[in-house]
């Protein structure tokens, strides 16, 4: 790893977890195409209809471990 990756490192490592998780957001985002806001609505409504689904009992998830 260059020096400047290691010292970027270092500083993400200082960061809280969100912060953390909000810079892997960006720069993932960074090699996605663009998306258009009605179709970041659906995936956003999509995505709480499903974790709304779990949370309620509606369906079952199955564990990480059983996917592998």
């Amino acid at each position: 790893m260059n020096e400047t990756l290691e010292k970027i490192h270092r500083e993400v490592l200082q960061m809280t977890r969100q912060e953390q998780l909000e810079l892997a957001s960006m720069l993932i985002a960074v090699d996605e195409p663009e998306v258009s806001d009605s179709v970041r609505r659906e995936w956003e409504d999509e995505i709480s209809s499903r974790v709304l689904a779990v949370e309620e009992g509606r369906v079952n998830g199955i564990p990480y471990d059983v996917i592998l």
